[in-house]
């Protein structure tokens, strides 16, 4: 079982720690993906690119907790693509709702070339990193 949602906004840092919150859309998933997709958010907070060297300081964190160590490969940050799939299908969804225009939803499709190439992108970081 995982979290879902693990962003930036959604880890709140607290005296004791870090606290995680919006725990509504849990489920199962790989944790593998989950992390891949957690370090690189994290480590390219602020910026366009992914920060190796953040990369390096939760991977090994995420061992030192007990984690499987990653093993790069192809495809470890398919979450990226997934979750930017998940925001057509809501703009589809909205459009029959009529909460999304056509244009919306095109600039979405358009963009995900874009959004897999990045992914692509990052994986090579996230390979040199881990």
């Amino acid at each position: 079982m995982a979290h879902l949602d693990i962003e930036p906004q959604n880890v709140l840092i607290t005296d004791d720690g870090p606290v995680l919150i919006d725990w509504d859309a849990t489920g199962p998933d790989s944790a593998p993906l989950q992390a891949a997709f957690v370090f690189v958010g994290f480590a390219r907070r602020g910026r366009d690119e992914p920060d190796p060297a953040a990369i390096r300081r939760s991977h090994a964190a995420y061992v030192a907790a007990g984690g499987e160590p990653l093993v790069p490969q192809r495809r470890l940050l398919d979450r990226v693509v997934g979750r930017h799939l998940a925001t057509i299908t809501t703009a589809l969804g909205g459009y029959f709702e009529g909460g999304h225009s056509e244009e919306h939803i095109r600039t979405r499709i358009e963009q995900l070339p874009g959004v897999v190439a990045a992914a692509r992108g990052w994986e090579r970081v996230l390979e040199t990193a881990i």
